[in-house]
């Protein structure tokens, strides 16, 4: 018995030497591997220390920060901004993130050639719609530049028939329900979808009306961007073995699948229309007709980036659409001068509505734009900084790699 107890105690002694050991050599590599980083990330330690920001723990930084519910991600960011001012620094492990809200420093990041490069966020969306306009990657600007035309002037109003005939039909419907309230957006989305459609898809009324899976694509799009968002903010989703455990994997696998059969039946309806010499002249073409006849990009690539602006634009424009509809709900005062302002500039009746038109309603800009304002659709824009560029009126320099 005592034999025993001694080859325990030693057993149990072992292992916990064993394991402290363990720990050491792992705590040891762990720290030779963040004095290593440190030595070879000099200048974007030295530029990092010049931007305010909370106290970063090694290797960790602030993530633990942000370890908090997707809804309220947004709140923290807002609260580190009004404490550190409109630029802030934070670490998340290794990577070094500035938060920038000055609206003339957002501008020149934006517009300038150093910073083109999407952030890393972007990547969770790229198993869904790939690389290119939204996502970023080696093709992204070439495809921009694909599709800009039919967002100018002369499209615009070759599509405002599109417009016209689809807005008075979600008029009707909506004028149609006897419920003192109701969710506008099932039917606004439906309206926008039409428009998309019948605009940049360049699909007739006919074809857009019998896609393959438009209304699973249109109830899920939410749902599509929410797994993204999610993947973003809950760093245990980006483990792959507990996003599969999770039942996440499947769902999303089932998406994408079901997703790319209506791009597929979009792109083929274009093919077959292009073949027939249907097209549209050069300037009013819609996106898809672009990229088709772009030459330079691969079948795949042409349903990416089809998906990414299909879902940006009909999800997007719901979104602003019912929340402007929404604020006129709750504002009775500024509801009665939309209204009267449109009778004023349009007159009564159902007439034609032109570009001219709508930059007369100065009161429905006002309230588009306050939307926009409080109800952002994108709240952050992230950007991978390629060259090193100054801020702040010189006096903040971004380092090359941060976010």
């Amino acid at each position: 018995m005592f034999l025993l107890y001694v080859t325990e105690m030693f057993n149990s002694i072992h292992l916990m030497a064993w394991s402290a050991t363990v720990a050491l050599g792992a705590a040891l590599a762990a720290l030779l591997v963040w004095l290593r980083w440190r030595a070879r990330n000099l200048r974007l330690l030295e530029l990092a220390a010049r931007v305010p920001g909370p106290p970063a723990l090694p290797l960790l930084g602030n993530a633990l920060l942000f370890m908090a519910k997707p809804n309220e991600q947004l709140k923290l960011v807002a609260d580190i901004i009004a404490k550190y001012g409109e630029y802030v620094r934070f670490w998340l492990g290794p990577e070094l993130n500035i938060v920038v809200s000055n609206p003339e420093d957002i501008k020149l990041i934006l517009t300038s050639n150093k910073v083109t490069k999407k952030g890393p966020v972007y990547n969770f969306m790229i198993p869904m719609i790939g690389t290119g306009i939204l996502t970023g990657g080696e093709h992204w600007r070439h495809c921009r530049k694909t599709v800009t035309p039919s967002y100018n002037k002369k499209a615009v109003a070759a599509f405002a028939r599109v417009f016209n005939a689809e807005g008075a039909d979600l008029a009707r419907r909506l004028c149609a329900r006897d419920a003192n309230s109701f969710d506008v957006f099932p039917e606004v989305v439906n309206a926008t979808t039409q428009c998309v459609c019948q605009t940049l898809m360049g699909l007739t009324k006919d074809d857009s009306m019998n896609l393959t899976n438009l209304d699973y694509v249109v109830s899920n799009t939410r749902r599509m961007y929410s797994f993204f968002f999610a993947k973003m903010t809950k760093w245990w989703l980006q483990v792959p073995l507990i996003y599969w455990i999770t039942g996440a994997q499947k769902v999303e696998d089932t998406m994408i699948k079901d997703f790319r059969i209506l791009i597929k039946d979009i792109v083929d309806k274009r093919k077959n229309a292009l073949a027939r010499n249907e097209g549209t002249e050069e300037e009013v073409r819609g996106i898809v007709d672009r990229l088709i006849l772009n030459g330079d990009l691969s079948e795949q690539e042409i349903r990416n980036q089809t998906l990414a602006l299909f879902t940006t634009s009909q999800e997007a424009g719901a979104k602003i659409a019912s929340a402007v509809l929404l604020y006129l709900a709750h504002l009775p005062e500024w509801q009665d001068k939309v209204y009267n302002e449109i009778l004023e500039r349009l007159g009564p009746e159902d007439d034609f509505i032109t570009d001219e038109h709508i930059k007369s309603l100065q009161y429905l800009d006002m309230v588009y734009k306050e939307v926009l304002r409080c109800m952002s659709i994108a709240a952050m824009i992230q950007r991978t900084v390629e060259e090193e560029i100054t801020i702040n009126s010189g006096k903040i320099t971004l380092p090359v790699g941060t976010s």
